[in-house]
Parts: C-alpha cells; sequence; structure tokens
C-alpha cells in the first residue's frame, strides 16, 4: 500500500499512525465485538441507499476529525497543513 510506504519513509518525529487495527484474540485469531456484530445486521437489514462515499472519505467527517485532533481554531487546519482521507 503506497500510503503506508510513504508513511514508513516519513522520518518526521511528530507523525501519527491513525490506521486501524484490528483486535485479535491470543492466538490471533479475528475478534468481533457482539456490539459490532449487530451493527453489521443493522446496516444489512436497512433499506436505506449504501452508496460508497468518495475515496478520501466524506468531507464533513473528514473536517470535524480535524477539529477533534487538533483543535477548532487551530493553525495547522487554517493554513490548509493537515489533509485527512479516508481509510477501508
Amino acid at each position: 500500500m503506497e500510503i503506508m510506504k510513504e508513511y514508513k519513509e516519513d522520518m518526521n518525529e511528530r507523525k501519527y499512525n491513525l490506521i486501524p487495527i484490528p483486535f485479535s484474540d491470543m492466538t490471533s485469531k479475528s475478534y468481533s465485538f457482539e456490539v459490532t456484530k449487530r451493527a453489521q445486521q443493522d446496516v444489512i437489514s436497512d433499506n436505506r441507499n449504501k452508496d460508497y462515499i468518495p475515496m478520501i472519505g466524506d468531507s464533513v467527517f473528514n473536517k470535524h476529525a480535524q477539529n477533534l485532533l487538533f483543535g477548532n481554531h487551530a493553525s495547522l487546519i487554517k493554513d490548509e497543513k493537515v489533509f485527512s482521507i479516508k481509510n477501508n
């Protein structure tokens, strides 16, 4: 994955790895929480449109995530030095 390659090569000591890591049990078998299983069933049984969001994610969600991480008035955001993407 190109983004992981770039992340590993980036020597900036202030970088953050926000890529989710799946939960696993002691035998390294993937573990699904009961709430996750129920949420999946809710999505499957829901008749609403399930179109995919854009590859970089939902822009409104990304903006709120930036504000949550850096603060609503952070100069990094105002100076457009922060960019967010969705990760599958």
